[in-house]
């Protein structure tokens, strides 16, 4: 689910399956692309990325977790995020 900040920078919240356990997946969040750049190069993009394995029961709080960094991120670079 993409995330966009108000300056339009845009960030991912992901859950993806476990190949290995079908009970548990993958969470996270990244930074997509930089508004302000036409290109944002994988060198910034690797400092805003956040993966955790969860089981299928803590799936809420593993997304939560992931939204809690993208927060963090916006917070960082001085950026606001407006609720739709």
């Amino acid at each position: 689910m993409p995330v966009v900040d108000d300056s339009g920078d845009i960030y991912q919240l992901f859950a993806t399956p476990e190949l290995e356990d079908p009970r548990a997946v993958t969470v996270g969040a990244a930074l997509i692309k930089r508004g302000t750049k036409k290109h944002t190069f994988n060198r910034e993009r690797r400092n805003f990325d956040y993966r955790t394995k969860v089981s299928l029961d803590e799936l809420e709080s593993g997304l939560d977790s992931a939204w809690e960094h993208v927060q963090l991120w916006i917070g960082e670079a001085g950026h606001t995020r407006t609720p739709a």
